[in-house]
Order: C-alpha cells, then structure tokens, then sequence
C-alpha cells in the first residue's frame, strides 16, 4: 500500500484497525449470516411460488441455494474477511512527486503525527483481498493523473477577482432602477 502523506499514512492504518474490529465484531456475534438467512428465506418463498411445470420445488430450491452460498461466501471471503496483514513497515510513504516539484515535505519523525503513530503500539492490521486491490488501482491513478500536472507556481497562484458589489448595485440602478421607477405609478397617499 501507498500513501503520499504521512497523514493519509497514518489514517490507512488506523482504518484498517478499526475495520478489523468491525469485522470481529460482526463475525463473533455471527451478524455477517443475517444477510444470508434473509436471502435464503426469500429463495425458499420463491421456490414455493413456483407452478407444477418448473418440476421438483425441493430441487430447484437445492439449486438455488447452492448458487447462493457458494457466491455469497466467495464475496464474504474476498471483500470482508481481513487476509494480507499490513503494518507501518509494509506501508510505503512516497514522496517521489513531492521532490520533482521541489516541494518540501517532512518526514514522519518530524511531524506532530509521530507521538500518535508510536501509540498504536506496533499493532498490525489485516485488508481483505479486495480492497488491497482497490487501494492498489486507485493509488495508481492518483499517482499517474498528478503525475501529469505541471509544477509550475503560476498554476498554483490563480486568484479570482471579484467586482465589489457596490458597483453592480450602481450599475443595475443606473440601467434600470430609475427608468423603471419613472413608469411605476407613485402609490396613494394614506
């Protein structure tokens, strides 16, 4: 894994340390089969839906069951289950494009962030398969679309400037605040 500041160093850790709680959680009190069982109930009520021509309920539910599991646990595996352990060493802190643009950027022991990394204690954590490769896929073209933008100060230095509104205010009044106050008819005196 990849990150391009030491905070986004330090948050992606902390995320998947939480996540692993999470998961704990939710597979320790058995929740992650809610979802199962809720589709199941609805395989089971499809089936006994169908007519006399679909042939053998019992079978077709069998079959649509098997379907399920097999792709549920197959998902479950590969987009729940924490597999690839990452840590503070396994995690790359890339300061490549930083340097190209002559950028300075502090290193980790010299950021305020240090006394927070030191105090998750050499936890590790764990990244289901999946979003290691999402994480992967996604840093890779962050990195390639800001690898395409210039450097160059002037880009960074574009200002705005607004009008103040005095002078819209004047300039509608003078095209058409008094031209049209001139044809509104004066109201009654009470």
């Amino acid at each position: 894994m990849t990150t391009n500041s030491y905070l986004e160093y330090f948050l992606t850790l902390l995320g998947w340390v939480v996540n692993n709680g999470l998961w704990n959680a939710i597979s320790a009190t058995g929740l992650f089969a809610l979802p199962l069982l809720i589709k199941l109930l609805a395989l089971w009520l499809q089936a006994r839906s169908q007519g006399a021509d679909e042939g053998n309920k019992a079978a077709l539910a069998l079959v649509w069951t098997e379907h399920l599991m097999y792709t549920s646990l197959l998902v479950i595996m590969f987009t729940c289950v924490p597999m690839l352990n990452i840590d503070l060493d396994t995690i790359k802190y890339d300061t490549t494009r930083s340097k190209q643009c002559g950028m300075s950027v502090p290193q980790p022991a010299d950021t305020g962030y240090q006394p927070i990394i030191n105090s998750l204690g050499g936890k590790t954590a764990a990244v289901p398969v999946w979003w290691y490769f999402i994480h992967v896929i996604s840093k890779g073209i962050t990195s390639a679309t800001v690898a395409t933008l210039p450097c160059q100060p002037d880009l960074r230095q574009i200002r705005l400037r607004c009008s103040t509104p005095e002078s819209r205010i004047q300039r509608w009044l003078r095209n058409f605040g008094i031209s049209s106050r001139s044809v509104m008819p004066l109201p009654a005196p009470v």
